[in-house]
């Protein structure tokens, strides 16, 4: 049966809510403002799992009581979500363009896309780094354009042409932000299971300033932020709310998601997600997705890998490992390989020293 996964999102009543406002949720709001120690506790969770959008959506349909002080300063992270935006979409714009006139395609991920296309309000999703998908092929180029215009790579390669052959895509810091082109959507061995070419079988169109972007479809969207949540990375309450404001989208065919998921590898990647969305927010499982779920009974290897890359205390060292025995593909083994035993200096930890770092992790274990 898909449980929950040992960890959770540490958030508090409050935060909890804010997450779920809006949804079908057991968790009750407030029934009066916050006290200021309250309210001050709030802001700090507020910028560590960006909630902003949330916020201002709760107070301006007045599902959260608030003070006047408290109006006044939500009034004012109204004002900076409308900055914020405005510019993204102008950062948007001015990349896909750059890389559009040497004719790369691209596929907006997260962020601006979610915002427009998934939310009621496109400013309760705020969104930070650029991510865009390309083609395996089309990676190093895109690159070179994004290096052109000011970025330096964040991710140097352990040998030349690791990022398109293996890799899941590199990072570029640039003047505006960070620019993160995927050739996969997740690494690690619950990433490589999925030939990124079928990511660009469908697409969802969205417009911003008169110009038209393109994003993957929606199962594929929801598959994404499955992966998003259960992957590594931080621990922000937004990627629950992502999860779960996907799953009330009345577009959405349990069926079809499901085939998509088997396609992906990725059933209990979705299932966890799905459970873990629900039990923190205060959603319903009784539903067909959320019975498939609950239901659902995850492999002992998949179980192992989502372990492995637990965003809590994760076994990274043995990523590389479990990575490789997902992989089928002999050329990328060897890619791999290459890059994990005999990886450029400053690139990839060595491997005398990740086997060092993971005795270290395993022994603070109780």
């Amino acid at each position: 049966m898909a449980g929950l996964p040992g960890w959770d999102c540490g958030l508090s009543p409050d935060a909890r809510w804010l997450l779920a406002e809006g949804l079908d949720s057991a968790v009750t709001a407030p029934a009066e403002p916050l006290s200021d120690q309250a309210w001050s506790a709030l802001g700090s969770e507020r910028i560590v799992h960006r909630l902003d959008g949330l916020l201002v959506d709760a107070v301006t349909a007045q599902r959260l009581p608030v003070t006047p002080s408290q109006l006044e300063a939500v009034a004012q992270v109204e004002v900076d979500l409308t900055r914020a935006r405005m510019w993204h979409e102008g950062w948007l714009t001015a990349v896909s363009d750059r890389l559009a006139t040497e004719g790369i395609e691209v596929r907006v991920l997260k962020g601006l896309a979610l915002a427009t296309l998934d939310y009621p309000d496109a400013q309760m999703r705020p969104t930070g780094d650029l991510d865009l998908l390309v083609h395996g092929a089309d990676l190093a180029r895109a690159g070179e354009l994004v290096e052109v215009d000011g970025g330096v790579r964040l991710d140097p390669e352990p040998y030349p042409g690791y990022s398109t052959e293996v890799g899941k895509g590199a990072t570029y810091t640039t003047e505006a932000g960070e620019v993160d082109l995927h050739r996969l959507l997740v690494w690690g061995p619950l990433g490589v299971r999925l030939d990124p070419e079928i990511l660009w079988d469908d697409q969802r169109p969205f417009s911003l300033g008169g110009q038209t972007f393109s994003t993957l479809s929606l199962d594929d969207t929801l598959l994404h932020a499955a992966c998003h949540l259960m992957v590594l990375g931080a621990r922000r309450g937004l990627q629950l709310r992502d999860v779960a404001q996907l799953l009330a989208d009345p577009a959405l065919e349990p069926g079809r998601l499901l085939v998509r998921a088997r396609q992906w590898g990725a059933e209990t990647v979705l299932a966890t997600a799905i459970v873990l969305a629900s039990h923190e927010l205060g959603l319903s499982l009784d539903d067909e997705l959320g019975r498939w779920a609950t239901g659902f009974v995850p492999t002992w290897r998949d179980r192992l890998w989502l372990r492995v890359e637990s965003p809590v205390e994760p076994l990274a060292g043995l990523e590389a490992m479990a990575t490789f025995l997902e992989l089928t593909s002999r050329q990328q083994r060897a890619g791999l390989w290459r890059a994990t035993v005999h990886p450029a200096p400053d690139t990839w930890a060595s491997p005398a020293v990740r086997v060092r770092s993971l005795g270290r992790r395993l022994a603070r274990r109780p």
